[in-house]
Formats: structure tokens, C-alpha cells, sequence
């Protein structure tokens, strides 16, 4: 498989989640190191220091959720692609729709989904 180019932002605050997907991901789906943040807040923080062309998160974290992060991203970039990753979609569904350019994957994570949204994006 061709690994994709993206710059990538990783947000997760699971361990196990976090370190699997993000050795995964590192090992097969894209060629540039990974930035990794364990909620919301550390997430924001990143994003401001870097450059990223995509964004993954987790929404229901603590600190700051993933939507909550979106928002304060969508004040600085408008364009990023967002994919949101959650097993609460009837609680978060309406406002991931208010998040412009989001995607929406529902765990359990299949990574073949992942890929084919990452695909779809790029």
C-alpha cells in the first residue's frame, strides 16, 4: 500500500487506542512522523505550533474534547480536514455536521475505513 503524505495530528487520550493506531498508522499509512496528543488542549496547543495537512481525533477526552478543538481550529483554519473517531455518535452527530470539512468514523476503529476516508480526502 502507498503510504499517504500528510502531515498528520493524532489526538486520542486511550493509551492502548493511542499507541496502536498510532504505530499503525506510522507503520503503514503515512510517510511523516506522526504528532500525538493526549486530549483536546495538548491537540490545540500542536496545531498552533505546526503545520499540519490532516487532523484525527477522538472527541470525548478530557481537558478539551475533539469538537471543542475543531471549533477553536476552524477560528484559525477554515480548511484543515477534521475526522472525527467516536462510539458516541447519537450524542455528538448534530454538532460534527456544524464542523465544516469533518468526517465522521464510528468505533471500533476499522482501519480500512480510515484508509478509505483518508483517500477520499486527499
Amino acid at each position: 500500500m502507498k503510504k499517504f503524505k500528510h502531515k498528520l495530528l493524532y489526538v486520542e487520550d486511550h493509551n492502548a487506542i493511542k499507541n496502536s493506531m498510532s504505530n499503525l498508522m506510522s507503520n503503514m499509512l503515512f510517510e511523516n512522523p506522526i504528532d500525538i496528543a493526549e486530549n483536546g488542549l495538548q491537540g490545540f496547543e500542536l496545531f498552533k505550533e505546526n503545520t499540519y495537512d490532516l487532523i484525527i481525533t477522538d472527541i470525548a477526552m478530557p481537558k478539551m474534547n475533539g469538537l471543542e478543538m475543531a471549533k477553536k481550529i476552524r477560528e484559525i483554519n477554515k480548511d484543515i480536514p477534521i475526522i472525527f473517531i467516536t462510539g458516541f455518535i447519537e450524542e455528538y452527530k448534530k454538532d460534527i455536521k456544524l464542523v465544516d470539512n469533518s468526517y465522521l468514523i464510528i468505533k471500533p476503529l476499522d482501519i480500512m475505513t480510515l484508509v478509505e476516508k483518508v483517500k477520499e480526502i486527499s
